[in-house]
């Protein structure tokens, strides 16, 4: 869900047939559960921010992994310390694993 700008911007231009991409980031999408499942039901590929796709999953609970076929995590090297991806993944680390055992039988 996080992509730098470059990334975000190649992506959102995706013509691809049938798939619709949202480039979300907290200045474009009203932080409610409504507009967030709207979001999902109308598009393929959401590109957000880490602090947006952090605030999503584990703050708001307005986005579930259960949701997520995929989650790209770009610039993933800069997630120490204090930085949302991090943060984000420190807090989901058993719940990701559990997710993908449920989806896929293993790990």
């Amino acid at each position: 869900m996080h992509l730098s700008s470059a990334s975000s911007t190649s992506v959102s231009k995706l013509k691809v047939r049938d798939i619709k991409v949202a480039d979300v980031t907290g200045g474009t999408i009203p932080a409610t559960r409504e507009r967030w499942t709207q979001l999902l039901d109308t598009h393929q590929v959401v590109v957000a921010t880490g602090q947006l796709a952090k605030q999503a999953i584990a703050e708001w609970c307005y986005l579930s992994l259960e949701q997520l076929s995929l989650l790209i995590l770009d610039e993933c090297h800069h997630a120490v310390g204090g930085n949302p991806i991090a943060s984000l993944m420190q807090g989901m680390y058993m719940r990701i694993f559990r997710v993908l055992e449920k989806k896929t039988g293993h790990v």
